[in-house]
């Protein structure tokens, strides 16, 4: 996984990935961020994983869920409940034939990916 650190026009610390890993950056940039008690805190559940003694972690919030099991980590950017196929004012999607667009809000990658981009953060924004 290629990734790049930067600040933004704010002097926050930010991460910019490859195409198709545009919700990773996102939700590492808004749910993690410079908070390093969260940052420990996944990098212990991934070691928890890694060594077996948890088999599966999951976390969703109101913008994204975060799935991780012993092989790989999925993280989904949630819209607002659109993930439910139906708008707030009742449309309902699939009755209409319609389908949402979900490649840029889905992310994946493998467990050790996603360790090492967090042991790389970790380094950048201490």
């Amino acid at each position: 996984m290629d990734y790049e650190f930067t600040y933004d026009d704010h002097g926050h610390p930010s991460l910019s990935l490859d195409m198709g890993q545009e919700t990773t950056a996102n939700w590492l940039n808004s749910e993690i961020g410079t908070d390093i008690v969260k940052l420990q805190q996944l990098l212990d559940i991934i070691d928890e994983l890694k060594t077996g003694t948890r088999e599966k972690y999951e976390v969703k919030n109101r913008r994204f869920q975060l799935v991780l099991n012993r092989d790989e980590a999925d993280i989904s950017e949630l819209h607002n409940g659109i993930n439910e196929q139906t708008t707030e004012d009742g449309l309902d999607y699939a009755e209409e034939g319609l389908t949402i667009y979900e490649d840029e809000s889905i992310s994946g990658c493998g467990l050790d990916d996603l360790e090492d981009l967090l042991l790389a953060w970790q380094d950048f924004i201490a």
